[in-house]
């Protein structure tokens, strides 16, 4: 339950349906735990299977921005072998590869960004 955490990262994908959602549902539940425990728990949005250089990545963060919850500067980029961990039973940090290593790096800044979240 979101009233219980004192802290929430929730993914989201570049597209129009997903920030939605998010802007009507995640955003109203987050307020109300706030509220109902005056305070907790902190919150921020990051952007899951994007995909680089695209115009939908840039339009996504910048309707997410509008949300009024934090936007975090990490974003996850869309890659097979992220896709693949689940069926090889493996992490990124596991499978060798340019792309794995890239994904590992986006993770390892995701995660020391959430351990920000104040």
């Amino acid at each position: 339950s979101v009233s219980a955490l004192d802290c929430l990262g929730y993914p989201l994908s570049a597209n129009q349906v997903s920030i939605c959602v998010v802007q009507l549902m995640l955003v109203k539940l987050v307020r109300q735990a706030q509220s109902v425990r005056s305070g907790p728990p902190a919150a921020a949005l990051f952007l899951s299977r994007a995909v680089k250089g695209t115009k939908l990545k840039d339009e996504a963060i910048t309707l997410l921005s509008k949300s009024n919850i934090p936007i975090l500067k990490t974003v996850i980029h869309q890659k097979q072998c992220v896709a693949d961990t689940f069926g090889q039973q493996a992490t990124v940090w596991d499978l060798s590869g340019r792309a794995a290593s890239e994904s590992a790096k986006e993770f390892d800044k995701l995660f020391q960004e959430l351990m920000e979240i104040k």
